[in-house]
């Protein structure tokens, strides 16, 4: 399935308490955009189901008024069992953000997101860097083993002329070789 986003989602593990009526689950994101998170519970929570999550947003920055916890309703978009033993069972839950509780809330996950890009656009910028400077190492490498290979052949040419000419040079040697 070839599922279009309306958000770009960041892999970020931040700390996550949904209340499920009367029961709470505690789990990280995985992944967290604008619009939604997903994350892994102990339980199921079904699909169309209201929550109440808090998020907690890691103090990144020096401004404590970008971090800590967020408060919002959720929605759960989808549902699906991951890993199930005798034991324990493992449900990957996809849940969308329907509204916060105050406006400084939403401002702090948009400021989040907002570092999350900045640090991926830096990430694929120092990834495209060393990427150039292996290929410029690469294409060095080439094209110093094309100028050995030239020199070698050059080498090999030289005393090739260099026999020719001294056998010319010193037609005795030549006729003694001939004996």
């Amino acid at each position: 399935m070839n599922e279009k986003r309306k958000e770009h989602r960041f892999h970020a593990n931040l700390p996550i308490r949904i209340m499920h009526g009367t029961t709470e689950l505690l789990s990280s994101t995985e992944n967290i955009s604008r619009l939604g998170t997903y994350a892994e519970f102990a339980r199921e929570i079904p699909v169309g189901e209201d929550l109440d999550v808090t998020l907690v947003v890691p103090p990144y920055t020096k401004d404590p008024a970008v971090t800590g916890e967020i408060r919002c309703k959720g929605s759960v978009f989808r549902s699906t069992l991951l890993r199930e033993s005798p034991s324990s069972r493992s449900w990957g839950s996809v849940i969308v953000f329907t509204a916060f509780a105050e406006t400084p809330d939403k401002d702090k996950l948009s400021a989040f997101i907002d570092f999350l890009t900045l640090q991926e656009e830096q990430e694929i910028k120092e990834g495209l860097r060393r990427r150039r400077e292996k290929d410029q190492l690469r294409h060095q490498h080439q094209e110093n083993a094309r100028q050995e290979d030239f020199q070698r052949e050059a080498l090999k040419l030289l005393r090739q002329i260099s026999e020719k000419l001294e056998r010319l040079e010193h037609p005795s040697a030549r006729k003694g070789k001939k004996k």
